[in-house]
């Protein structure tokens, strides 16, 4: 049986995690960017100004390859996948994480000759 001093300290827990939310997305963008959205049946990028065409490219190639990995896996993950796409940083990288929700962020940054990124036709995909 959960006490009320219990639900208490769960509400504070709760709060104070809402609120570094917005903070932590302030540390990793900066300050000032427009952002836009598209969507598309399996994600949702997110892209800032400058970067449409690119948003749209992604957005293609990203369905398409989650047919494949679909079919090869067997398997979707529930809901769209979301994919924070920026140029902030000068490097060809990016990270995901299934919490609290499926997203990507990729650097859009095209990887130079010396790396091996560049064996592949496409490097987005």
């Amino acid at each position: 049986m959960i006490t009320r001093r219990s639900r208490r300290l769960l509400g504070v827990i709760c709060l104070v995690l809402l609120g570094i939310a917005p903070l932590n997305a302030a540390v990793f963008h900066q300050a000032g960017l427009d952002w836009y959205s598209l969507e598309s049946e399996h994600f949702q990028v997110h892209f800032h100004h400058g970067l449409e065409k690119e948003a749209h490219q992604l957005l293609a190639v990203a369905e398409r390859v989650h047919i494949g990995l679909s079919e090869f896996l067997q398997w979707q993950p529930r809901g769209r996948t979301e994919i924070v796409l920026t140029d902030e940083y000068d490097v060809s990288n990016g990270y995901a994480s299934p919490l609290p929700d499926n997203r990507m962020t990729l650097y859009l940054s095209a990887p130079d000759n010396l790396n091996s990124l560049e064996d592949y036709g496409d490097w987005l995909e």
